[in-house]
């Protein structure tokens, strides 16, 4: 199933919650000090952002906290944390209509089993990443097969816009909202401290390496006026050279 194109406006733009990041640009990696951080829910878990369109409610991505603890008490841990978030927006599980998952990291798709009526969309999974086996084994076969899309492409009002580098199957999207143009931008760009060093995340497997990343990062500096990384809070783009207002 391909996305059509829609011409109607993003009702509403917003984080349902902020992601954490464990390392920070220009930290040095130490297990006993990621440790520590986790006592403060600075444990990775990626942001989730809310599009309002058509009078539906979607996300794009989902969060989970910890992503290699899928013991259950963490599973419910996740749950509790991300329904609260949903219910400060006056939203719940059952009320979403669609979720996008900018690529196939745990982190990012890790709360998708407790979705039960939303549709699932994606750009694909990366070369030897079996989805079917994956929702198996993390608990979303209810979502499959998942809608696929691409480059031209829009998902609830947003421009899909391709960002491979730190996964093949990287993708960002770009809402137009009150007038500017936001970048969701999953871990083309992680945090605003990676922007600012111009550096992309390094440590996970399959990325693509430095060029790739410098590629996708420039693709999201050079079309949008605000970011919403991967695992922060939104900021200004005040890297772009043209197209400020």
């Amino acid at each position: 199933m391909k996305i059509k194109k829609r011409n109607q406006l993003i009702e509403t733009l917003a984080l349902v919650k902020t992601g954490t990041l464990g390392i920070e640009a220009g930290e040095r990696y130490n297990p006993d000090f990621t440790e520590y951080r986790k006592q403060f829910l600075k444990s990775g878990d990626s942001s989730v952002v809310r599009i309002t369109f058509g009078g539906k409610h979607y996300l794009v991505d989902t969060g989970y906290a910890d992503e290699w603890n899928l013991e259950p008490a963490s599973r419910e841990l996740n749950k509790a944390m991300l329904n609260y978030h949903l219910t400060l927006q006056r939203l719940s599980f059952e009320s979403i209509a669609g979720i996008f998952i900018t690529h196939w990291h745990h982190d990012h798709f890790g709360n998708l089993p407790f979705f039960p009526n939303a549709r699932l969309y994606t750009t694909g999974p990366e070369k030897g990443l079996n989805l079917e086996v994956l929702a198996e084994k993390c608990g979303f076969t209810h979502m499959m097969p998942p809608s696929y899309c691409g480059a031209g492409d829009t998902f609830a009002g947003c421009t899909l816009l391709p960002t491979p580098g730190h996964t093949p199957d990287h993708c960002s999207l770009l809402a137009e909202y009150g007038g500017w143009v936001f970048c969701i931008a999953g871990d083309a760009i992680v945090s605003q401290s990676y922007y600012e060093r111009g550096e992309a995340w390094p440590y996970n497997a399959g990325n693509m390496g430095k060029e790739k990343c410098a590629e996708a990062m420039n693709a999201i500096i050079e079309s949008s006026d605000y970011i919403i990384p991967g695992h922060g809070h939104v900021f200004q783009n005040y890297r772009r050279k043209t197209g400020m207002r």
